[in-house]
């Protein structure tokens, strides 16, 4: 019984070991070198998940065409430019987003693909319509497309015409 518990812990010790190895700096190709340089002196002291990550970054930089790198670049200046708070509370709607189920994400997405297709004056019609509400009536919007959202088409389409016959 103690060889088995010495085995497992000598196990879980050599796996533990094998895994911070593989990304450290000396597991890395020449152009991953080149391209994380600025990181040399610190990249073994870096957490591995953040190792992890950053790996993963440079691989999809590299992925990309010279006008995605563009737009990628264009981004991250406008990023380093917003004050704090504003970042933290991209940061949180990030997270909200990410700990949603799969299908309320897809749906998100989809709502927000269709408001980008509306014309300009229709968005800021819809927003200045929003800023006017008060709480109440926000809650009820949301509640009311909520509803909508889980009735089929037909359904939709007579809820609709009824409520343009009252107007």
């Amino acid at each position: 019984m103690r060889l088995i518990k010495l085995g497992t812990i000598l196990l879980s010790f050599f796996m533990t070991s094998v895994y911070a190895s593989e990304n450290n700096w000396a597991s890395l190709d020449n152009v991953q070198k080149q391209s994380l340089q600025k990181f040399e002196k610190q990249w073994d002291q870096i957490p591995s998940e953040k190792r992890n990550h950053i790996i993963k970054g440079l691989k999809q930089w590299q992925s990309m065409s010279i006008s995605e790198k563009k737009i990628a670049a264009d981004r991250f200046q406008q990023w380093k430019k917003m004050p704090p708070k504003i970042k933290q509370r991209i940061r949180n709607r990030f997270n909200v987003f990410n700990d949603m189920p799969k299908n309320t994400q897809d749906q998100v997405r989809k709502n927000f693909n269709q408001y980008n297709k509306l014309s300009i004056e229709k968005r800021n019609e819809l927003k200045s319509k929003w800023k006017s509400m008060n709480a109440t009536q926000k809650r009820k919007a949301l509640q009311k497309r909520k509803i909508m959202r889980n009735l089929n088409a037909k359904q939709r389409r007579a809820i609709q015409q009824k409520l343009q016959r009252r107007r």
